[in-house]
């Protein structure tokens, strides 16, 4: 595994390429990405520079996790404007097959700021949940 902890500016094709040489190649990479960022513009530059076969995983995150050097945690201290996404690669040897599947939320109206359904009415709407 491999990880970075790279600033917008820093998501190059070739510091990209430089952190997806693993061992075996990359089986899926997994990101936090800061809040403070445009989570569809960092989905589409870290798509695009990945290999076809590797699945990507991005999620939003109150603080991003990465080991800091001299100390015990693994989160990084929550300071306005970090502007950072960690990424994990995880190598083929490691990983051995990977499955993505997308889950509707059915949270329309919470996205327009009003709530209209309990969460048990939630859970019915998906298939499985009924």
């Amino acid at each position: 595994m491999k990880s970075a902890y790279l600033s917008r500016s820093e998501l190059t094709a070739e510091r990209l390429r430089d952190l997806y040489d693993v061992p075996g190649g990359p089986a899926i990479v997994l990101g936090f990405v800061s809040s403070d960022l445009p989570m569809a513009e960092i989905a589409r530059t870290v798509q695009t520079a990945s290999p076809p076969d590797v699945q990507v995983l991005l999620i939003s995150s109150c603080g991003e996790l990465t080991h800091t050097p001299g100390t015990r945690s693994y989160y990084m201290d929550a300071k306005d404007g970090r502007e950072k996404v960690l990424l994990q690669v995880y190598s083929k040897r490691m990983i051995a097959q990977t499955h993505m599947m997308t889950i509707p939320l059915h949270n329309e109206d919470i996205r327009r700021g009003t709530v209209e359904l309990t969460p048990d009415e939630r859970i019915k709407k998906n298939p499985r949940g009924r």
